[in-house]
């Protein structure tokens, strides 16, 4: 009985060092998925780098010579080129409105919310990346990115 209530005080010991706001990135790092990451810069071009090009940027999505949507993202340009520019799901919504993240489309699609019914090509609107969605520092770089007038 004695060694039961040990292994009990000893589980919980080290269950309450699991928990709480101990992180196991290192300083200046945030956990993104499996990984940790370094915040990435509200700008186009460090959004362009660490969000856009490695999630949504490569030739089967929105990169390649006939991107998804006719939506390029491989680019700083091409991230400053969607301000002011229509959804092709939403038309009377732009992807981005500058200074304004929740009036954003693009921030939408990221947090799956407030999307049309279908993309243009009646397919079932969905969250973006399908595969694997953004960690919450990368959305938020965007939102920064946005609020700061998208530039």
């Amino acid at each position: 009985m004695r060694s039961y209530h040990l292994l009990v005080i000893l589980v919980a010991l080290l269950l309450s060092a699991c928990g709480g706001d101990q992180s196991v990135c290192p300083q200046g790092e945030v956990e993104c998925g499996a990984s940790c990451i370094e915040v990435p810069i509200a700008d186009a071009e460090s959004i362009a780098v660490a969000v856009l090009v490695p999630s949504c940027g490569f030739s089967s999505c929105h990169g390649g010579t006939y991107p998804e949507e006719d939506l390029a993202l491989s680019d700083a340009d091409s991230l400053r080129a969607l301000v002011g520019h229509p959804s092709a799901q939403d038309p009377s919504r732009n992807l981005v409105v500058a200074g304004d993240p929740a009036a954003s489309y693009l921030i939408d699609k990221l947090r799956n919310r407030n999307m049309t019914a279908t993309d243009s090509l009646g397919n079932e609107a969905t969250v973006m990346p399908p595969e694997q969605e953004l960690c919450e520092a990368r959305i938020a770089s965007v939102e920064a990115w946005i609020e700061a007038g998208a530039q």
